[in-house]
């Protein structure tokens, strides 16, 4: 059996800058393996920090999957541009509430 991937994503916000995001995506049968590592934070190699004044999360990843996975993090990551921290790649993405990248995360 084969998943057809289908990809809708929405982002907007309200006048009071907060995000809304409509996704349709189907589940596919490797998606376990991935949500437990992003729930393991053993071995990361990327920290993204999303949101700004007091609504600020650090969530921490593997690079190789964000790369695989998305067209996305597969450029930001590889930018000379992206801070370096201690070997840790940091990403720092205000324009997003924590709660919206992580349902995209997810």
């Amino acid at each position: 059996m084969s998943a057809r991937l289908l990809r809708r994503i929405q982002i907007w916000e309200n006048s009071d800058y907060r995000n809304f995001v409509t996704m349709r995506l189907p589940k596919l049968p490797n998606m376990g393996n991935f949500s437990s590592m992003l729930n393991n934070s053993d071995d990361y190699d990327i920290i993204i920090k999303v949101g700004k004044y007091q609504n600020i999360k650090e969530f921490k990843a593997h690079s190789n999957i964000l790369r695989a996975r998305s067209q996305y993090f597969k450029y930001a990551i590889l930018k000379e541009s992206i801070t370096k921290e201690d070997g840790m790649i940091i990403l720092n993405k205000p324009n997003i509430t924590p709660n919206t990248f992580k349902m995209i995360l997810e």
